[in-house]
């Protein structure tokens, strides 16, 4: 570890964004003075060392986030939760990302959390799925936002425009066949 990849952690962190449970923000580290920098590499070197994290990195405040400002505010489908986590934990992720990035796998299928990846990709390969399952004459059913509990205002809309689709909720088998699609398929 070295204090570059720690430098460019701090680089990495996002301002104006509320503070975790620590209260610390990232203007804080941001804004230091340079030596915090050594320190944090340190901290994330004796981490690494002795293969311990602090409790605390692992605490977090869960915060609810409107999805809709014209939908129903009394509603818990209108929010979807947002945990702030502490800001040094973040920084040694980072680390930890920067350093061991290379050596981490996750799924093609794995939409979310990823860089140049979103709703927009999981919607694209459901449209591919809709699309192979009524070249099959197989009805698929509209509520499929189902499988996308964090994109569910854009991905009905979205699906509209390229599938055919009958009014009723998804089943249990459609949806075991779909995610069994899934499994199979890469696009």
């Amino acid at each position: 570890m070295i204090v570059e990849d720690v430098e460019q952690a701090v680089n990495t962190l996002k301002v104006k964004k509320a503070a975790g449970i620590d209260c610390v923000m990232s203007e804080h580290i941001l804004y230091s003075h340079p030596c915090l920098i050594e320190h944090l590499e340190l901290l994330s070197h004796m981490m690494l060392l002795h293969g311990y994290v602090p409790n605390d990195f692992s605490l977090g405040v869960v915060v609810p986030i409107l999805k809709d400002k014209c939908g129903d505010l009394s509603s818990v489908d209108n929010y979807r939760p947002v945990t702030l986590s502490p800001t040094i934990a973040k920084i040694f992720e980072s680390v930890l990302l920067i350093k061991y990035g290379d050596y981490l796998y996750s799924d093609d299928r794995q939409f979310g959390f990823k860089k140049n990846m979103g709703c927009r990709n999981a919607i694209f390969a459901v449209r591919n799925i809709i699309n192979h399952f009524n070249w099959l004459k197989v009805v698929v059913r509209k509520h499929i936002d189902n499988f996308f509990p964090a994109c569910s205002t854009t991905a009905p809309d979205s699906l509209a425009a390229s599938s055919t689709y009958d009014s009723a909720s998804v089943d249990a088998t459609i949806t075991l066949l779909l995610l069994g699609f899934l499994k199979i398929t890469h696009f």
